[in-house]
């Protein structure tokens, strides 16, 4: 199979323009992050591209944790 690449650049440019039309079209500046949907599921790095078997394990992840990690990197 042959390697793929992802232009980050084209990346960067579709994130912008899905979160322009986001803020600027349809008016939406903020989303409330409710309770009960503030977790998700994951599973060991390791594990994570190989659909050819289940995970050994499964986590949970937390979207706030991941937004203050955002606040910090935007923080430098």
């Amino acid at each position: 199979m042959a390697s793929r690449e992802i232009d980050l650049i084209v990346l960067k440019n579709a994130v912008n323009a899905v979160l322009d039309h986001v803020i600027k079209d349809l008016g939406i500046e903020k989303v409330t992050i409710e309770e009960k949907e503030d977790f998700y599921w994951s599973c060991p790095p390791g594990e994570i591209y190989d659909t050819s078997k289940e995970p050994s394990e499964w986590w949970t992840g937390r979207l706030s944790d991941d937004i203050d990690f955002v606040k910090l990197i935007e923080r430098g």
